[in-house]
Formats: structure tokens, C-alpha cells, sequence
């Protein structure tokens, strides 16, 4: 990973309005399924249409939500998934540093999208607004903050 000090411009990911898909990505510790349920009923009572990546809800190696390989494969297919706008995360927790060196940037770069998450994942956004200018927003995650 390298660091700039040069600041990019920021880019402009298309506007999310009400009804839009969300993809549901859990790129660091795996959820509670009841917490996942209820945070993704949650999303859908506030007019958006969440779609779970394929290994969003994989337990484990440990406590991480799948391989970092697998974790890596959903962020990237949210990205590059032209029917959901945004990008959100099930919960932070360890093991999204693991991600880091194996990013597409490219990818990323040719597909803009909001990407909420904070804790554990605020590495991964820091490092999209440092490289792409990618706009990332510390708001409230699926399993962690929309299950209440």
C-alpha cells in the first residue's frame, strides 16, 4: 500500500435515490444472522432494495466472514455490479487490512459508488479516497446499526 500526499479530486458516484439496490458486502468479521435479518428488513423499510453478496454470510476461517479471497471478491462484485448504486457493510469487526494489497482499484475506479462502513473498513475507505478520490462515508453499517 502506498500513501500519497498529492490530493486527488474527488469523484462523483451517481445518486442514490429511494428504491435503489444496495449491495450488502461483509468484508471483515462475519454477522449474527438474526442481525443481518433485521438490518436488511431495515433497509427495505426505508425504500431500498439490499442484495447479500454471495459470502456475506460465511462464518469463519475464525471469526472473519469467509477468505479474505472471498471477502475481496464481494467488494469487488459490488463495485462492479451496475444494479446497485451503493455499497454497504454488514459490520466492521477485524480482518479488512487483509484486503488491502489485493484491491482493484481499477475496478473501483470504473464503477464509483458510495461505500459505507467505519470501524475495522475505515482503512479500506481512506485508502479509495487517497488513491481514487472515491467520496467513502463513515455511516451506519447493516449488522451493526440498522438491526435496532
Amino acid at each position: 500500500m502506498t500513501v500519497s500526499l498529492d490530493s486527488k479530486p474527488l469523484m462523483k458516484p451517481t445518486v442514490v435515490h429511494e428504491g435503489a439496490g444496495v449491495s450488502v458486502i461483509a468484508p471483515a468479521s462475519f454477522a449474527r444472522q438474526e442481525r443481518i435479518d433485521a438490518g436488511m428488513e431495515r433497509l427495505r423499510v426505508l425504500g431500498f432494495a439490499p442484495r447479500l453478496a454471495e459470502n456475506a454470510q460465511a462464518r469463519g476461517p475464525l471469526f472473519f466472514a469467509g477468505t479474505a479471497e472471498q471477502r475481496l471478491a464481494d467488494l469487488h462484485a459490488a463495485f462492479a455490479d451496475r444494479g446497485t448504486p451503493m455499497v454497504m457493510s454488514l459490520r466492521g469487526g477485524y480482518g479488512s487490512n487483509y484486503l488491502m494489497n489485493g484491491l482493484d482499484l481499477e475496478l473501483i475506479r470504473n464503477h464509483p459508488k458510495p461505500f459505507f462502513a467505519y470501524s475495522d473498513l475505515t482503512g479500506v475507505q481512506l485508502h479509495l479516497l487517497d488513491q481514487l478520490g472515491l467520496p467513502v462515508f463513515h455511516g451506519p453499517m447493516v449488522a451493526a446499526d440498522f438491526y435496532l
